[in-house]
């Protein structure tokens, strides 16, 4: 199951440290991406990357994940 968010400064180290690779390297990414990029992470696969777009029917929920680790240093995964 993908997830869409928009990338917040840690997010990278703290995917990686929870298993999660990049999905074209395969390798765990701890630099930061660009603050406020459109990010997906794959729970099935456990990979993670920038993607072009959040869809209208998905900002919401991305919204929501973003915030939730902005304030928490966490998401549900």
């Amino acid at each position: 199951m993908k997830k869409l968010m928009w990338y917040a400064a840690g997010l990278n180290k703290y995917l990686s440290e929870n298993g999660f690779v990049h999905f074209s390297t395969k390798d765990e990414v701890t630099d930061d991406f660009a603050e406020g990029r459109a990010l997906y992470f794959d729970l099935e696969k456990k990979e993670f990357g920038l993607t072009d777009m959040i869809t209208r029917e998905g900002l919401e929920a991305a919204n929501e994940l973003t915030d939730q680790f902005r304030k928490t240093g966490k998401i549900d995964i």
